[in-house]
């Protein structure tokens, strides 16, 4: 199923050239659009900041729902640097309120 990328999409990065190679691999969320080079800003998991053209970008999915993570609400990062769906979590966590 093709995604639309966009602001908030979770991606990965994929095919860098090779001054870059080493965040091959490595995941972030999508910020805004540069129309003037062509490229996303790509917020990655340790603060740093990149710009990339959408060809080197693949939307992740949730790893609880199996849905992409794109949408108008953020993914929310634990302390392990994994990413789920906000609303993944809560019903995650109501759900094992009664064990």
């Amino acid at each position: 199923m093709a995604v639309a990328l966009g602001p908030n999409s979770f991606v990965t990065l994929l095919g860098l050239s090779d001054e870059l190679k080493e965040l091959n691999g490595r995941s972030g969320v999508v910020g805004r659009y540069d129309q003037n080079d062509n490229n996303w800003e790509v917020r990655l998991d340790r603060g740093e900041v990149c710009f990339l053209p959408a060809a080197n970008l693949e939307v992740d999915d949730c790893p609880l729902c199996l849905m992409p993570m794109s949408g108008p609400e953020p993914p929310d990062q634990l302390p392990c640097n994994h990413y789920f769906h906000l609303d993944c979590l809560r019903q995650i966590r109501l759900s094992t309120e009664d064990i």
